[in-house]
């Protein structure tokens, strides 16, 4: 869940069978089954590519270093439209996409920019209400939910970002000397 894929790539990050050219809910669609087979997941900002590289790049592909899951696929899930910045809902689509695609692993390296405290407790409440709904749903149909990864924030506010603050996602930071 991030800007998406830069699909001319497709060779060095291969994308899932389910879902070749990704998906955009950037523009907030509530439709999965439309959205499948009409839109693609461009990255036109180049970080979705760059965390996809990260997480899946084959290796030996002459262009990029292997991935750290290199035999693996993925579905880009664009979440962002024309601006920097994208509404916590739309992020949430982006979530109930990977859920209900039955992915492995969802991977969320966002954070909330200059966020306040009050902000973020907002953010929590929401994805812990958005997780609590997906995993009854999941477990209701009898199906194992996805691992979910996400950035706690680069910022260096010492504040940890939704959704990496929710005690089911493994949270990831990274630390400067």
């Amino acid at each position: 869940i991030d800007t998406g894929l830069d699909l001319s790539m497709k060779e060095e990050i291969i994308t899932s069978r389910k879902a070749p050219n990704g998906i955009d809910v950037s523009s907030g669609h509530q439709d999965l089954s439309l959205l499948l087979g009409t839109s693609t997941a461009e990255d036109r900002r180049g970080h979705g590519t760059i965390v996809g590289g990260i997480a899946a790049a084959r290796g030996g592909n002459n262009q990029l270093g292997a991935g750290v899951a290199f035999h693996s696929s993925v579905i880009p899930i664009n979440v962002f439209g024309a601006s920097r910045f994208t509404p916590k809902d739309v992020i949430a689509k982006g979530l109930v996409a990977a859920y209900f695609l039955e992915t492995d692993v969802v991977n969320i390296s966002l954070g909330c920019s200059r966020c306040r405290p009050s902000k973020e407790r907002q953010a929590r409440l929401y994805f812990g209400k958005v997780i609590d709904s997906l995993e009854k749903q999941f477990k209701k149909d009898n199906l194992t939910p996805p691992i979910v990864v996400a950035a706690t924030g680069n910022d260096g506010e010492g504040i940890v970002d939704s959704p990496a603050s929710d005690p089911r996602v493994i949270g990831v930071g990274s630390y400067n000397y």
